[in-house]
């Protein structure tokens, strides 16, 4: 059977699973405030949906919001934001790489 997982669904299943052995092994050194077998199943899961959430608000999980946070710095410059759209679509082409339009936000301090 084919697995309908795509590659971001297997990084949450793969947190959620790790969050389950943190809060194992947070209970084996006694970080946790109690045994593991004290703890519910609801307690195990609330952690291990926090870890997803948590990792899904990661920016290296998620370009596309590091990419919305670029353009955003972007528009904080005044020759930028107020240029027409396909002169603000020109002026990106102007950059090669990810880093050249890092550099460019660094100069203009945004």
């Amino acid at each position: 059977a084919k697995s309908n997982l795509t590659e971001s669904n297997l990084k949450i299943a793969l947190f959620h699973e790790y969050a389950h052995e943190m809060h194992y092994q947070s209970c084996r050194r006694q970080i946790a405030d109690f045994a593991y077998d004290d703890y519910d199943i609801s307690i195990a899961e609330i952690l291990a949906i926090h870890a997803e959430r948590r990792i899904k608000q990661a920016s290296y999980f998620n370009p596309y919001q590091r990419y919305v946070r670029i353009i955003k710095r972007l528009e904080q410059i005044p020759e930028f934001s107020s240029l027409p759209f396909h002169q603000q679509w020109k002026k990106i082409l102007e950059f090669k790489t990810r880093e050249e339009l890092i550099k460019y936000l660094q100069q203009h301090k945004v």
